[in-house]
């Protein structure tokens, strides 16, 4: 009987210690795990791409904006010098970055100059197409005001030059240029984008475009006529930086919470705003040629010139996913199968 009672002893403090250590493990686990299911990146996701149509209260969305909520970001400093531009910010860094005048003396940049590496170059992310696609919605205002909008899918396998070329031969008769070129980047082009950005001024040193994200494209705008490429209210699950290169251009930026306040759809390459149901916050920044704006993932924006003359317009964009996304491990599963373009869409 006594050795019967060590024995259950023995046994009753071995499964004490085996519990401990399990709540201890999963303690540590929640900790590491908690954290990553709230951040702004994957709640949306699950909110848009499982879950379309579900009220924003009714996932963890809800639980992330009462920890992190819209006014708070609107209340951070949205400008900053340059040289504060870093791989700590922007990962930490859930609001849109103005870092103003990168470039010294106003150096004006070409793209066929500074960025030779993609002018030969065409794109590798849609499913080649003889002409370009076009998703169409209709956006309509508070007050009843209904707008066209146009979402260029660039699946044309013309270079980046031609397109270039096309920009500076187009004319005030002819009807309105939009053109976008997307590259893929592997470890090699964004070291050479990397040196390039380095060589002109436009990043730190101590900064690297491969720190922006676990995968990156890098993306050419091409406009001719009195808008700009995206003058209509779009969300992505990519963070970007946008680079001025020439001409001045307006951002109108919303929080991600306030998405409830729209009525969306999913073009394919984006959530498209296509009616507002309520005022909501808009922040408005003034990107000089020089400054690099940094925008988190799913922030509603579009872009717009300070006048509505004539004008032709070329800038770049680096979008990123970052590793708090579950679309990172996708397209990184994707990419090591050798599937690289991942936008399969209708044209």
């Amino acid at each position: 009987m006594k050795l019967l009672s060590c024995s259950f002893g023995f046994y009753h403090n071995q499964k004490q210690q085996v519990l401990r250590c399990a709540a201890t493990l999963c303690l540590m686990v929640t900790s590491l795990i908690v954290p990553w299911l709230f951040t702004l990146e994957l709640v949306y996701e699950v909110r848009f791409l499982l879950l379309p149509g579900v009220p924003l209260s009714w996932v963890p969305l809800y639980i992330y904006s009462r920890v992190n909520p819209p006014e708070a970001a609107a209340e951070e400093p949205r400008e900053m010098p340059c040289d504060r531009l870093s791989a700590n910010l922007i990962r930490s860094a859930n609001f849109p970055i103005l870092f103003k005048a990168c470039l010294p003396d106003a150096k004006e940049v070409s793209i066929d100059k500074d960025f030779p590496i993609f002018r030969t170059s065409v794109q590798t992310v849609f499913t080649p197409c003889k002409s370009n696609g076009v998703n169409r919605n209709q956006f309509e205002t508070l007050n009843g005001d209904v707008s066209e909008v146009s979402e260029i899918v660039p699946c044309e396998l013309t270079t980046l030059e031609e397109k270039m070329r096309a920009m500076k031969n187009h004319s005030t008769h002819d009807s309105s240029l939009s053109e976008a070129h997307v590259f893929w980047l592997n470890s090699t082009t964004t070291d050479i984008l990397d040196e390039h950005l380095h060589n002109i001024g436009f990043i730190p040193q101590a900064y690297n475009v491969k720190d922006t994200g676990a995968i990156c494209s890098v993306v050419f705008f091409l406009s001719a006529g009195s808008k700009t490429n995206v003058d209509y209210l779009h969300s992505h699950m990519d963070q970007f930086l946008s680079f001025g290169l020439e001409k001045s251009k307006v951002w109108e930026l919303i929080h991600p919470l306030h998405v409830d306040k729209f009525e969306t759809t999913w073009s394919g390459q984006s959530l498209v705003m296509t009616k507002q149901k309520e005022r909501v916050p808009v922040i408005t920044l003034n990107q000089e040629p020089g400054d690099v704006l940094f925008v988190p993932p799913w922030w509603m924006h579009k872009t717009s010139r300070k006048n509505d003359t004539y004008s032709r317009h070329a800038s770049m964009n680096v979008h990123c996913l970052t590793t708090r996304s579950l679309s990172a491990f996708g397209a990184l599963t994707l990419f090591s199968l050798g599937m690289e373009r991942i936008m399969e869409l209708p044209v």
